[in-house]
């Protein structure tokens, strides 16, 4: 039996708590491009960041341990293709 993980209960609301607060994700792809390499977001969750850091063509990974999380990330990039 899988354990219940909190994170997990926040999927479905996450980007709504969000709407309309982008600094954080201006700053994070404005600091990414500095990098010289790969840049990994942890705790990339539904893929607010991650997904405009790839957007921008940074090569980029994201890690959580939510899997409603990133199965709202995966849903969201289907789109975006």
């Amino acid at each position: 039996m899988k354990k219940e993980n909190t994170f997990d209960l926040w999927a479905e609301w996450y980007d709504y708590m969000f709407k309309g607060r982008e600094e954080d994700v201006k700053f994070y792809v404005k600091e990414a491009e500095k990098a010289k390499g790969k840049v990994l977001e942890i705790a990339c969750g539904t893929g607010r960041v991650y997904l405009e850091l790839l957007r921008k063509g940074i090569d980029a990974y994201g890690i959580d341990i939510s899997d409603e999380l990133l199965n709202v990330l995966r849903n969201k990039a289907k789109k975006r293709v």
